[in-house]
């Protein structure tokens, strides 16, 4: 896409592009942060500028929260 852009004319590194992360489970039902976050690098060579994650959290707004740190934490570190 990039390389269409630019013979269009277009400035390819305005390109923008989301990726969508899926939400990994562990067995319990519980959601598997490293596994979820695994699949950044993936997104991020295949171009992706923006990563989106819908993510249900637990029902106490403090635990969401601090699931919500964790996999931002993780991604992060993932994502360099």
């Amino acid at each position: 896409m990039r390389d269409a852009l630019d013979q269009a004319g277009g400035e390819p590194a305005s390109l923008q592009v989301v990726g969508i992360l899926p939400t990994v489970s562990s067995d319990d039902g519980r959601l598997d942060i490293a596994g979820t976050v695994a699949g950044v690098p993936a997104l991020v060579a295949a171009g992706a500028t923006d990563v989106r994650l819908s993510l249900r959290g637990p029902g106490d707004p403090v635990q969401h929260f601090d699931q919500v740190s964790a996999v931002v934490a993780e991604f992060r570190a993932v994502a360099g």
